[in-house]
């Protein structure tokens, strides 16, 4: 009712239950698993069984987001201003200040690894010095970034000083 739409993404920051709830129903439909009833019932209410990546407008961190083009552009702008202020593109997946933020760039490393990343934004993110590898604590080389926690500990000794 909120938007006039059944176009519910999987990750839907308001109500994360709705969204994984919509994403259930859209594999049973998918799957021949949904029962009558329920399809019938979600039909009337013009429940929509693929999602509409380009129709899907959302506010994130205070923007309105139409796309998944726009949501990556803002990440990068994010991981942009992250690297003015702390010299790196080593965001900590689970980075307190921003975690949708070292999600993304963990996800980043992945899209990449497994070929899914185009190259148009490996460019991109070349151009700000990111940096594809990660290796365990202690474990660090020039050009690469430690584990999740090495920006979360480096944040923390600079408090207790």
């Amino acid at each position: 009712r909120e938007t006039g739409t059944c176009n519910v993404p999987q990750i839907y920051t308001k109500n994360s239950s709705l969204g994984n709830w919509v994403s259930t129903q859209r594999v049973l439909y998918r799957n021949g698993k949904m029962p009558d009833e329920r399809k019938e019932r979600l039909n009337g209410i013009g429940f929509e069984w693929t999602r509409d990546k380009s129709k899907c407008a959302q506010l994130i961190d205070g923007v309105m987001i139409n796309n998944f083009d726009e949501l990556w552009e803002h990440r990068f702008q994010q991981l942009v201003a992250y690297k003015e202020a702390k010299g790196d593109c080593c965001v900590p997946q689970f980075y307190p200040a921003n975690t949708s933020l070292g999600i993304w760039v963990d996800a980043q490393r992945v899209r990449q690894r497994n070929g899914k990343l185009s190259q148009e934004r490996i460019d991109r993110l070349n151009t700000v010095g990111f940096t594809w590898s990660v290796k365990k604590k202690n474990e660090t080389s020039p050009g690469e970034c430690n584990d999740k926690n090495q920006k979360m500990q480096s944040d923390d000794d600079s408090l207790k000083s």
